[in-house]
């Protein structure tokens, strides 16, 4: 089990750390996200998103997004001023999948729930992140937060034990956990959400998941308001998915899966009948509605749900309730379909709302909120993150809307574990793949998302034209490269190379057995496979099919990893059988060389790379790194030999070479990347805490200076689907005087 500490809920200060990409928001198709756009007094003025990821937090800056960066940065910004990407803390502390996570009203804590039950207090003013309280609250997974106006209480509900005793609500103490009361419970010991008062008399109200049903109450010690279940029965079935106050506290505001907005008295927390209008508007969405959220004036209100739009509803006062009515819808899941430019199915899709539309897999809009006030942003269920424009004549007074994008701008990147890394330095840009079998195009310099790639191959059966999930491999993906004319190559445990161009992924070539690895050279390409051995010889002209080999080249022993010479002449294989078989390319197959790579490793090879002169191999298994002198391949002897480099505790999955080969870096799956200089062997750099999970790949990149200082940053991408930047210049200046 992972063990948790202040040492390691964030990444050190001490690390070169520059940029730093965040995974997107989990999601669950037809389950609601709980995300929060209101982040406290001392965020305020900046536009600001947390959300669950995993078993990680995201606090997440969108001003870079929303203004640009130029804006932000006066035209190119002072180095350091502002990282680069995006802006972006990642809290590690929970060890189970984060459920939900909330803001205090004064922004210096959040608090975090997860499918165990458990909560975390934690500080976010704090350098440290020290954790304030963790306790276990409910029996089941939390499925929302909500702090008073004070920031002294929790109200935390979820999932309870169908018998016993244990409740589905609780209200605590935020520093000690103790019990402020007790709330009542839901149909089957179920509630889906809650909110506090923010204002004097507190009041706290909470939704069911099974019972479409509100529970009011008062206090504190709190406790259900008597004789108010006619007005908790509002809605006609079904769960309830929100309930939000408004900002001065008049107001409630509660939707689900009937599709209506019920709005209650925020003090008396009283709702006329049905019948009379008062209180009741149906129909916003064509199904359920997911999510709420008030704007800064509480003039309007955001909704977004399965039919995959937002709607943004001008809510009137009290005496004419009735009135209120939706002012603009946006269709995002219809954007995300014109994104896609997938002109084929594109003009074959209705309104997505409309009788006649169907909502594409993926465009389901599962959470939203304002930010900053007035920015309204919604989660799709593929996890992008759509930071949506206001529409002209809309909060006309509000500083969002002088600043809102002129379109929806999508933010993409991985909701799962990145399991690969291919940078294409010709064009500026690398790639990410992940276990879901999507793949994630970046731009190299600002290292900014610039879209998923699709696939467009029609003669795969399992290709869903009317998907917005964005798949292109049906299986994790285990390597990509690129190609010599800027093609990407990827391969995936649905037992196919795809060749992906400007953002799709247009063809496929069937595999004989499952792949595991891919490497290339010059032109030539080569796949580990579970049979053995495959050669991919691209034809050198632009644009020209590849052609693989025939038959397939098996081995007596199991590969593991490989890598390739510049020249395409040598093929290097690491083994099960601890050794590293040499190989040379002849005529497109491979002739084995007999010359094995032996007696040094106690354990099978996890991991090589040659130098970028060639003329050095490093190799990894899961303790030790080796460094070979390869320059004569007749005699090839230890530079470094093994239990020198012997820092990791796992496996090491990943080796880079600075540009100028002078330094090597080491990932491994104990979440540590290393650092060593064959000139200097006695010294290393330890970035412990790199990724949570695992360091995945590594790659360095080029030295972008034109003068004669040095230049060392590096890529790493991990099990935390986090994607990081890292500027190791000084450290190795420090450490090995280079």
């Amino acid at each position: 089990p992972i063990e948790v500490d202040a040492s390691n809920a964030c990444i050190p200060e001490t690390h070169g750390l520059i940029g730093l990409t965040p995974p997107l928001p989990s999601t669950t198709r037809g389950e609601p996200i709980k995300i929060d756009g209101k982040c406290g007094r001392i965020n305020t003025g900046r536009p600001v998103l947390v959300y669950p990821s995993g078993r990680l937090v995201v606090v997440r800056e969108l001003g870079i997004d929303i203004l640009g960066r130029d804006s932000l940065c006066g035209g190119g910004g002072a180095d350091g001023e502002l990282p680069l990407g995006v802006k972006a803390f990642v809290y590690r502390g929970h060890t189970a999948q984060v459920t939900c996570v909330k803001f205090s009203p004064s922004g210096s804590y959040v608090a975090s729930g997860d499918i165990r039950g458990n909560v975390r207090v934690w500080a976010y003013d704090n350098p440290a992140h020290l954790c304030k309280l963790q306790t276990p609250v409910l029996a089941g997974p939390i499925r929302d937060i909500s702090w008073d106006f004070e920031s002294k209480r929790l109200c935390v509900v979820g999932e309870g034990p169908k018998s016993g005793t244990d409740p589905c609500s609780r209200v605590i103490q935020w520093d000690t956990g103790v019990n402020v009361g007790e709330l009542s419970k839901h149909g089957r010991n179920r509630a889906s959400t809650c909110d506090f008062r923010p204002c004097r008399p507190m009041r706290i109200i909470t939704g069911g998941t099974d019972d479409a049903s509100c529970f009011f109450h008062k206090g504190p010690p709190f406790a259900r308001i008597p004789g108010g279940l006619s007005d908790a029965t509002m809605h006609e079935r079904g769960a309830i998915h929100c309930v939000r106050y408004s900002n001065s506290g008049d107001r409630i505001a509660s939707v689900g899966t009937d599709g209506s907005i019920v709005f209650y008295k925020g003090n008396t927390m009283e709702a006329a009948s049905a019948g009379s209008g008062y209180g009741l508007i149906k129909n916003i969405h064509a199904s359920t509605i997911y999510a709420c959220a008030w704007n800064s004036t509480d003039e309007f209100i955001l909704t977004c749900g399965a039919d995959g739009t937002v709607t943004l509803v001008k809510v009137f006062n009290e005496n004419d309730m009735e009135k209120s009515v939706v002012v603009h819808k946006w269709d995002v899941a219809k954007q995300m379909m014109d994104k896609n430019e997938k002109s084929p199915i594109t003009k074959d899709i209705n309104n997505s709302s409309g009788p006649n539309g169907k909502v594409p897999v993926g465009g389901m809009q599962l959470g939203c909120d304002f930010l900053d006030g007035d920015i309204p942003v919604t989660i799709c269920v593929n996890g992008e993150i759509a930071i949506l424009p206001l529409p002209d004549g809309i909060l006309p007074s509000s500083k969002a809307a002088k600043d809102s994008l002129p379109q929806t701008k999508f933010l993409s990147g991985h909701q799962s574990p990145v399991s690969s890394l291919a940078i294409d330095y010709a064009n500026g840009i690398f790639y990410t793949s992940d276990s879901d079998g999507i793949i994630c195009a970046w731009d190299l310099a600002s290292g900014s998302a610039t879209g998923r790639i699709h696939s467009i191959d029609n003669s795969d059966k399992n290709n869903s034209t009317n998907d917005l999930m964005n798949k292109v491999h049906y299986g994790a993906i285990t390597g990509m490269v690129t190609s010599h004319d800027g093609n990407l190559l990827s391969i995936g445990w649905d037992d196919r190379l795809r060749l992906s161009t400007d953002f799709t992924s247009y063809t496929s070539l069937p595999l004989p057995s499952q792949p595991n690895g891919i490497a290339r050279g010059k032109y030539l390409v080569a796949i580990l496979t579970v049979g053995g051995i495959i050669l991919i010889q691209p034809n050198k002209d632009e644009g020209a099919s590849h052609s693989i080999s025939d038959p397939i080249q098996i081995t007596e022993y199991d590969p593991i990893c490989l890598c390739i010479s510049k020249d395409d002449s040598k093929v290097y294989v690491g083994g099960n059988d601890n050794n590293i078989h040499i190989y040379t390319v002849t005529d497109n197959t491979l002739q084995k060389d007999t010359q094995i790579l032996s007696g040094v490793h106690l354990q099978p090879i996890s991991s090589l790379e040659l130098s970028h002169d060639g003329t050095k191999l490093a190799s990894a298994d899961i303790r030790d790194v080796c460094i070979w002198d390869v320059t004569d391949t007749n005699e090839i002897t230890t530079i470094v030999n093994r239990s020198r480099w012997c820092f990791h505790r796992r496996k090491i999955v990943s080796l880079a070479w600075t540009w100028d080969d002078a330094v090597l870096a080491s990932g491994g799956s104990d979440d540590s990347i290393f650092f060593w200089c064959p000139t200097k062997k006695m010294k290393r750099i330890h970035y412990d805490f790199a990724h949570r999970g695992g360091v995945t790949a590594l790659k360095f990149l080029p030295d972008k200076d034109t003068g004669n200082e040095k230049k060392y940053l590096l890529l790493s991408v991990g099990n935390d689907a986090c994607i990081n930047r890292w500027d190791i210049t000084k450290d190795v200046a420090r450490i090995f005087g280079l």
